[in-house]
């Protein structure tokens, strides 16, 4: 990669722990109660702990990884670990993978969107103005992204006040007796729980663009220790306020809480809760266009990333339509989930191996 690139777009390792915040809650929040609570029930809260646990293992990986090769992302290193041929696939996986991903995120988003707020508005319109905003973003780089996840944070914290009142509403029976589930529901819910970090997996692209690559990490960690925290909340609440049976029958818990609490002076919450979240969503969103924007530059080689911006448009349109309806469009997600995991934890620890037995390595100066 080249170097003037590398300056030009750099990030502190502080930024990189908000797109790492950001990218991770914006939508496992609203379903995340409900898919856990299936199979760990009211021991969610440990399942979630365990699966934060097993992500800082992967993370572990992939720094490793990533610092063998600072200059360069997974794209552009993994034909000199693997080979052209090997190196290839793995490259196009990421970017496919990013692309899929950005879709299906996209028409949750908006499913969302103009169920609550704009029911009136055909999707196609909505999908559209949101992509293209999306890819127009990922041209100003990095950095820029990096700049609005981390005024989100802390303009978008007192979104989850709102479910304050719902905690001094629960009821603690719904949370017991602990460890009751059993172990093996309990890593199970662990595994269910995976599923709402990916995202994580973007330091891959963005690891030559971070100055203090010795601190990425540290921040890396406490921003996957953020989202766990933020999960366990929502979880908890969500459990103690309806159980988990009741939780089974709601496709969006988190909205249902919101519905059911009365605050006097003020209207339904959950519009007030979508407002917000629209802003936590559309960042996901947004990495994922970007991550599919650059990976896709790199593969080919090209300059002007508003050229795979012209490509990847109709593509992701076209893949925002694939699920007919709410549920496919939860199909579709677990399958990137799962894609997304083991390109977390298989393809980083492998390569690692393999580079450490060969010897590969990249230029190890930073600036």
């Amino acid at each position: 990669m080249r170097i003037d690139e590398i300056k030009k777009y750099q990030l502190s390792a502080n930024q990189l722990m908000f797109i790492i915040i950001q990218v991770c809650v914006g939508t496992g929040i609203l379903s995340l109660p409900r898919a856990i609570s299936k199979t760990s029930r009211q021991d969610s809260w440990l399942a979630i702990i365990i699966g934060a646990l097993m992500w800082v293992t992967a993370l572990f990986f992939m720094d490793k990884l990533a610092s063998l090769f600072p200059k360069d992302t997974i794209i552009e290193y993994s034909p000199k670990i693997l080979g052209k041929f090997l190196g290839s696939i793995i490259a196009i996986s990421y970017s496919v993978y990013s692309t899929i991903t950005a879709a299906i995120i996209a028409r949750l988003f908006i499913t969302v969107l103009t169920s609550y707020i704009l029911p009136q508005t055909p999707i196609l319109v909505t999908i559209i103005i949101l992509i293209l905003t999306c890819l127009y973003s990922s041209n100003l780089g990095f950095k820029t992204m990096a700049r609005l996840h981390q005024f989100l944070f802390f303009a978008l914290v007192p979104t989850f006040l709102l479910l304050i009142p719902a905690s001094i509403e629960i009821d603690l029976l719904n949370l017991r007796p602990v460890f009751n589930t059993g172990i093996k529901s309990i890593l199970k819910g662990s595994y269910d729980t995976m599923f709402s970090y990916v995202g994580i997996e973007v330091l891959l692209l963005i690891f030559p663009f971070i100055k203090q690559k010795q601190k990425v990490f540290k921040y890396s960690t406490a921003g996957i220790g953020v989202v766990t925290l933020t999960y366990l909340y929502i979880v908890m609440i969500g459990i103690g306020f309806f159980g988990s049976n009741t939780l089974q029958h709601m496709i969006w818990p988190t909205i249902n809480i919101l519905k059911a609490i009365r605050i006097p002076f003020f209207g339904r919450l959950e519009f007030l809760f979508i407002f917000f979240w629209i802003a936590i969503a559309f960042t996901t969103v947004q990495v994922y266009c970007h991550m599919a924007n650059y990976s896709l530059t790199q593969l080919f080689n090209w300059e002007d990333h508003r050229l795979s911006n012209f490509i990847l448009f109709p593509i992701l349109i076209g893949l925002a339509f694939l699920p007919n309806n709410i549920l496919e469009v939860y199909d579709y997600i677990n399958f990137i989930a799962q894609l997304g995991t083991i390109l977390a934890f298989v393809i980083p620890p492998s390569m690692l191996l393999i580079a450490k037995l060969r010897g590969v390595r990249g230029d190890q100066q930073y600036d």
